[in-house]
């Protein structure tokens, strides 16, 4: 059993791959003699991406994890703080090996944490992504947008559950926020939550519309980039 064998076997397994293909993939290595699982490698080393540095490759991807592990860190720390900012107030709630943790407040209300990268939009600036999560659609949303560099919060917004089953663009004037409340200061977590939980708490993003429809956001964007695109063929035509 590849689970018998020492570090170096595992990772030669690796680096057989890596000289007869030139890379290494999950497809390559899974059923590949000595070779662990993605989870093995994970538990032996750390994470997959380290294990592919010991066997001497370069991902294209690990640049990708890096990022993502760096939100997953503002995430945590955000919600760690809450706890120490509401002791016995707020918890934070673990729901199972596949959906995401989430804060608990002492009355049951349970709030998901999501963080939105940032990214710079052409047309209109800064904007942040807000990644789809389905078992996250019944919670309160505390969105988190993150700063140009994605290592802090830029600025936080408490809204009724997000139903958005793919990712969705946010821009500063996005209807979503109009729903919400920015939250100016973490001292005023419980208050606002409990706001929001009182109001309309039919899940935003998740109406199903006709074949071809086009939100009014999408349609004001798009409207927006055909302006841009026509003030910029005046300008090379003079």
């Amino acid at each position: 059993m590849p689970y018998n064998l020492s570090d170096d076997q595992v990772l030669e397994a690796l680096r057989l791959i890596l000289r007869a293909k030139g890379k290494l993939s999950l497809t390559l290595f899974r059923s590949a003699p000595n070779a662990l699982s993605k989870e093995g490698y994970r538990r032996r080393f750390g994470s997959l991406m380290r294990a592919y540095e010991l066997a001497g490759y370069d991902s294209p991807l690990k640049a990708t994890v890096v990022h993502r592990a760096e939100i997953r860190k503002v995430r945590s720390e955000l919600m760690d703080t809450l706890v120490r900012l509401f002791p016995g107030e707020v918890s934070i709630q673990t729901r199972g090996p596949i959906s995401r943790n989430c804060l608990r407040l002492k009355d049951g209300t349970r709030v998901a944490v999501r963080a939105c990268r940032s990214r710079k939009n052409y047309y209109k600036g800064s904007a942040w992504i807000l990644q789809g999560a389905k078992s996250e659609k019944r919670l309160i949303s505390l969105l988190v947008c993150l700063n140009p560099t994605n290592t802090a919060p830029d600025f936080i917004y408490v809204l009724p559950p997000i139903a958005n089953r793919c990712a969705v663009v946010l821009s500063l004037d996005h209807s979503w926020f109009k729903k919400g409340i920015r939250l100016e200061k973490l001292s005023s977590f419980c208050d606002v939550v409990r706001l929001i939980s009182r109001g309309d708490n039919r899940p935003i993003g998740g109406e199903r519309r006709p074949k071809g429809c086009i939100s009014e956001d999408a349609r004001a964007a798009m409207s927006q980039a055909l302006r841009f695109r026509w003030n910029e063929k005046k300008k090379l035509a003079k």
